[in-house]
């Protein structure tokens, strides 16, 4: 197998994103918040892994090399990029800016704002190098820029071919891959400040040692690290971080399952499956083990899944997003199972609902199984969508199960 089809160490994309959330709560902490400069740690994150994979190639792992030609035969092509890419940025502006529902939501706005005050300066200058040094007539056919403007030029009157512009494969992969990241972008973007600000305010409360707040204060930054990568992944294509979107799942089924479980659409999932771990909440005097040492040491645990899930997450680097195969990872808790992500997350489930009686009842265990059995079923629409590669049929042979090591 190509070894150029494979990602960096997942330990290096973990100690990345963990540097960065570091630095971020450090200033956050000095400022009393990271307020509207949210974007920075996303950003900063993408321009660690693009020297990361700059190392990579260096190395002749890379699908890139040098446009020799001059740079005035480079200028059209970048400047067309530049346009393009311009008006959609503007485009998805307007779009959040108006929308009901996202109008409310002003770190999306402030996220794309950011991006378009960087974009203006920094476009052109970055598609004129993206073009001379990691040129690619692979990349150049797949250039989402390049399949915009043939969908553009098919509006045209008296285009002939039209009807072939719109049923193109790759053209159609362009759109949905805009879809899927017009959807997530805000999710993800919005728990950045979130989690950095809860860790800044649990700070001010921890009196030090080993207690609870020390344990939500580790939990609100690993969330954060989590985010930010996710931002990163799901904002900024590149061929610097070498994460572009190879192939998107085109079935219904997969779009489905997938965002049924992420905002706004978990709301309607919620109301058809109780989500398990709000039992805390609805009847937090159920707690089945009341004594504060077995409540912390029970703390202790979930934070370690936690911490475990965190990790998945980070280990794909660039390359982690729903419904989009980018590139494979094999190493590290990818190497155990194929999906570690989803058997931390369900099992942190289970054990932060368990843990109270009420759970134990049939409302709130039908919703828990429920959420179960989606979580799984995402994990079998993706094999299914990632089965037409042949890399990822070798990583399933090398790792044999799905969940748990020997078992499933």
């Amino acid at each position: 197998m190509d070894p150029r089809s494979f990602n960096l160490s997942p330990h290096a994309y973990v100690a990345a994103a963990l540097a960065v959330v570091t630095g971020a709560y450090l200033w956050a902490a000095r400022q009393g918040g990271i307020g509207e400069h949210f974007h920075w740690p996303p950003l900063i994150l993408a321009a660690l892994w693009g020297i990361m994979n700059a190392w990579r190639q260096g190395r002749g792992l890379g699908h890139y090399r040098i446009d020799a030609r001059p740079w005035s035969h480079l200028l059209p092509r970048a400047l067309a990029r530049y346009l393009i890419w311009g008006a959609l940025l503007w485009l998805a502006r307007a779009f959040f800016a108006h929308h009901p529902y996202y109008r409310g939501l002003e770190h999306t706005t402030a996220f794309l704002r950011a991006l378009w005050d960087l974009y203006l300066p920094l476009g052109l200058p970055y598609f004129l190098l993206t073009l001379r040094l990691r040129a690619s007539p692979v990349e150049d056919y797949h250039d989402p820029a390049v399949r915009l403007w043939q969908l553009l030029r098919s509006l045209w009157p008296g285009y002939r071919l039209r009807r072939r512009a719109w049923r193109n494969w790759g053209n159609r992969k362009v759109l949905l891959n805009l879809l899927s990241r017009a959807y997530f972008i805000p999710v993800m973007v919005g728990q950045v400040g979130v989690n950095l600000d809860q860790a800044v305010r649990l700070a001010g409360q921890w009196g030090g040692g080993f207690d609870l707040v020390a344990l939500a204060w580790l939990s609100s930054l690993l969330w954060a690290a989590d985010a930010i990568a996710a931002s990163a992944a799901y904002g900024l294509e590149s061929r610097w971080m070498e994460n572009r979107s190879r192939s998107i799942d085109t079935t219904l089924s997969g779009w489905l399952v997938c965002l049924a479980c992420y905002a706004p659409m978990n709301q309607v999932t919620g109301l058809i499956f109780p989500f398990g771990p709000n039992v805390g909440t609805a009847a937090p005097q159920t707690l089945l083990l009341p004594d504060a040492g077995a409540v912390l040491a029970f703390q202790v645990v979930l934070t370690a899944l936690l911490a475990a899930l965190i990790y998945s997450d980070l280990s794909l680097g660039p390359s982690g997003a729903n419904i989009t195969f980018k590139r494979l990872q094999w190493r590290g808790p990818y190497g155990l199972v194929r999906h570690p992500a989803t058997t931390c997350k369900l099992t942190f489930w289970w054990l932060q609902a368990g843990v109270y009686g009420a759970f134990w009842s049939w409302p709130w265990l039908f919703g828990m199984l429920g959420w179960s059995a989606l979580y799984v079923a995402r994990c079998l629409t993706e094999e299914r969508h990632l089965r037409q590669y042949p890399e990822y049929r070798w990583y399933m042979r090398r790792v044999r199960y799905r969940f748990i090591p020997g078992i499933v």
